[in-house]
């Protein structure tokens, strides 16, 4: 089966490229490819297709990449665009991005890096279409598109997941830092959060404080409930387990049951909220990140 469940538009007017970019996409498993030598000859396939990503070369006869571009934007604006020319031209690849490209590339395209820009492209549409969104990374705050790539906004999505729980210094009084201090200690050095059946006021009794007092302290600390905290600690513990452990070894069901959810359900809610994907799409974004780093020392 493929690993992709949409087609994949090559435009470019040497022959060459086509074949080099369709061999390549095809031996790493994907699927569903269209050539074609202008844009002119493949604007009426791209309207007519619900295509999964768009591979424009910029210098071409007729239109251009870049008109291209923006045609495509104005007809198919979800469609993702990764951009490749043989000249490496800073300010070009900025006004693609800009435009709504989500990568730039500069020929001779390396396999490593073609590949993990198409993953990364494919994925972040996934994204988009899953959330009914472009994604909260990918605009800007007047509504165009800023300059990011696709991988780029991978990477953010990574380093959010890592900053899960923080503990904040300087908000709430020394007396109630240390219990927090204490808190998290026994939550993270004891692993009482693994326990599905822990509750605030089984561990206010454990600290020897009150239920009231002590969620009023992760509240201010946090901007959220003891719920919430607790979930982001299970779910941070998800994502150490699923990076150390080889994907044929484990299912997310399992996963999730391991890390103190005892509702699969309430995991996949709870991992959206706090992640903004499912488990499966962070997974698979994992693990275009690692095929990457492989390829790229080969």
């Amino acid at each position: 089966m493929p690993d992709n469940l949409k087609d994949i538009v090559l435009v470019d007017d040497e022959p060459s490229a086509l074949r080099a970019m369709t061999r390549t996409l095809r031996m790493a498993g994907l699927d569903g490819i269209h050539a074609f030598a202008s844009w002119e000859e493949a604007e009426p396939f791209v309207d007519s297709r619900d295509a999964g990503l768009l591979i424009l070369d910029i210098i071409m006869p007729g239109a251009s990449g870049v008109e291209a571009l923006h045609r495509c934007r104005r007809n198919n604006p979800s469609l993702p665009v990764i951009m490749a020319t043989c000249v490496n031209e800073v300010d070009t690849a900025v006004e693609c991005i800009k435009a709504g490209a989500v990568d730039y590339l500069v020929k001779p395209l390396e396999s490593g890096r073609f590949l993990r820009c198409v993953r990364n492209a494919l994925m972040i549409h996934e994204l988009a279409g899953s959330e009914g969104r472009t994604g909260r990374d990918s605009r800007g705050v007047d509504g165009r598109s800023s300059a990011r790539t696709a991988t780029e906004t991978l990477a953010i999505m990574a380093q959010e997941a890592k900053e899960l729980d923080p503990i904040p210094r300087g908000k709430l009084p020394e007396s109630q830092e240390a219990l927090l201090d204490r808190c998290l200690q026994m939550l993270r050095g004891e692993r009482l959060y693994l326990d599905p059946a822990l509750t605030l006021t089984a561990l206010s009794d454990r600290l020897q404080t009150n239920t009231r007092y002590l969620s009023g302290c992760i509240n201010a600390a946090f901007g959220f409930n003891f719920r919430r905290l607790l979930n982001s600690l299970r779910i941070a513990e998800f994502m150490r387990r699923a990076t150390a452990e080889a994907p044929e070894t484990y299912s997310i069901e399992g996963l999730c049951q391991s890390v103190g959810f005892a509702h699969k359900g309430t995991f996949y809610d709870a991992f959206r909220q706090l992640i903004g994907c499912t488990p499966a799409q962070w997974l698979k974004g994992r693990r275009v990140e690692s095929d990457g780093k492989s390829l790229s020392r080969k």
